[in-house]
């Protein structure tokens, strides 16, 4: 089941993305083991690959972040998903919420997951996150 986080942004799973209609313009695919199809009529899809524990790259979890506001300027709704929508699409939209609303990075990222229900992020996620929201936040603001 998809959720909206904003009036923009969603969060959903695998199969929420295959079946999305015309609610969506875009999707965003964060998992780095699942394929996604290609644009397909009026939906354009989009993937930065993100390992659902340790092991991701620095540049690689910005990317998700950045492309998400790429997304988000130019589209009417986007729709953020990984395997099941419970860590990696929850992580990246908390981290953008966070920086685009100017407010606390865990308030966001429970206030994030009492609205979505289901999630269960990685630790080494939100701590390789955490630790660079400030970086974030100054490419995001100046952009």
């Amino acid at each position: 089941m998809i959720t909206m986080i904003t009036d923009r942004i969603g969060i959903g799973n695998s199969s929420d993305a295959k079946q999305i209609g015309s609610a969506f313009e875009s999707v965003l695919n964060t998992a780095l083991d699942l394929d996604i199809a290609p644009t397909q009529g009026n939906v354009h899809r989009h993937k930065v690959g993100l390992i659902d524990g340790p092991g991701n790259d620095d540049y690689i979890l910005m990317s998700a972040v950045l492309v998400l506001h790429a997304l988000n300027k130019r589209y009417r709704r986007v729709l953020v998903h990984c395997h099941e929508g419970m860590s990696r699409s929850v992580m990246v939209v908390a981290v953008y919420v966070s920086i685009i609303g100017n407010m606390p990075f865990d308030k966001v990222l429970q206030d994030v997951m009492k609205v979505r229900g289901v999630t269960d992020y990685r630790p080494a996620l939100y701590n390789q996150y955490k630790n660079m929201i400030l970086q974030l936040t100054n490419l995001i603001k100046n952009h």
